[in-house]
């Protein structure tokens, strides 16, 4: 990790990159590779934060982009903090208990980082239409990331979904001169549906 804890508003880091990925093996690390030179230059300081535990360490910045959702939810839902499989699963998709504590635990954690930033960027991707059928621990972990998506898009400001490398926006919100905000929607999926794709959350 590039970056330590600070707080007050002259310790604010202009980008922080939270890194969700872990880097086990030699196709992580190719990717974790090829995102470091595509932020290369850009300004980025990087913190590794793998599992919401990490999340406890973040500074005070401007802005924060959390890069993916998709890689921090599998790694609540499929490990704890130390790397081992977790033992509380339910082979039954329908029975929610350990899939609403995943939910919560990291929802709760994301929104939590509003306070430490003025904007809140969150990449995630969209596995929820591929029209596949997979066994239950993998369609387990997509509705819980939809359940999460759909949570995290009820509180942003922008939705915006990337289409061949194109920002289309779902949800933009715009400022007024009074500081109040107008928000329009542009066929923006039922945010209480598994397929609401939560793009951004920006405060």
């Amino acid at each position: 990790s590039d970056v330590q804890n600070g707080s007050g508003t002259d310790a604010l880091i202009p980008l922080l990159y939270l890194a969700t990925m872990r880097n086990d093996g030699e196709e992580a690390q190719l990717r974790i590779e090829r995102h470091r030179q595509q932020r290369e230059g850009r300004g980025f300081q990087l913190l590794e934060a793998p599992t919401p535990d990490r999340l406890e360490d973040v500074p005070a910045c401007r802005v924060i982009l959390l890069d993916c959702l998709s890689n921090f939810t599998a790694n609540t839902l499929f490990s704890d903090v130390c790397g081992n499989v977790r033992d509380d699963g339910c082979r039954n998709i329908g029975d929610g208990r350990n899939g609403g504590k995943t939910v919560l635990e990291v929802t709760e954690k994301i929104l939590r980082l509003r306070d430490r930033c003025k904007h809140l960027v969150i990449v995630a991707d969209a596995v929820f239409s591929d029209g596949m059928v997979y066994e239950w621990e993998t369609e387990r972990y997509i509705r819980i990331l939809g359940d999460i998506c759909a949570i995290l898009a009820r509180q942003a400001e922008y939705i915006i979904e990337v289409v061949f490398g194109l920002p289309v926006f779902l949800r933009k919100a715009e400022r007024r001169k009074n500081g109040e905000t107008d928000i329009s929607e542009t066929d923006t999926p039922d945010a209480d549906t598994p397929d609401a794709n939560g793009g951004g959350v920006s405060r």
